[in-house]
């Protein structure tokens, strides 16, 4: 009995688990999937980003050491964005630690007058 009903719930796992995948994962799978082009007159699969030109009459494809190539420095360029806005958020968060650094000595100025105010009125209030 409890083998039965673990080998029907191991099944709905498995009947269920393309419903529950994460639509993200699945979407990134299907863009990097190969898809069927025509290119005149001629079926590659291919990526469609993978160039295919027409010279003297013939389709050629770009080597792939040349296709890789592209993919490399596009993701190298990518990077070097990535890393310069980095370095921006950084320089602006070191701005904002110098301000939060400042607000706190004003804010500790102003708890010390506090205090004196509050001790000058409670010796007046005490003399009255």
């Amino acid at each position: 009995m409890i083998l039965r009903m673990v080998c029907l719930f191991m099944t709905f796992l498995v009947v269920t688990s393309p419903v529950f995948a994460n639509d993200k994962d699945n979407e990134a799978e299907k863009k990097d999937q190969k898809k069927r082009r025509e290119i005149h007159g001629i079926y590659y699969d291919l990526p469609e980003d993978y160039p295919v030109y027409k010279k003297d009459g013939a389709v050629q494809i770009v080597p792939l050491s040349e296709y890789v190539y592209m993919k490399v420095k596009k993701q190298d360029e990518r990077i070097d964005k990535l890393e310069e806005r980095i370095g921006k958020l950084e320089g602006g968060i070191g701005k904002l630690e110098a301000r939060i650094e400042a607000l706190e000595k004003q804010i500790k100025k102003l708890e010390e007058w506090i205090s004196e105010l509050v001790e000058q009125v409670s010796n007046k209030i005490e003399k009255t």
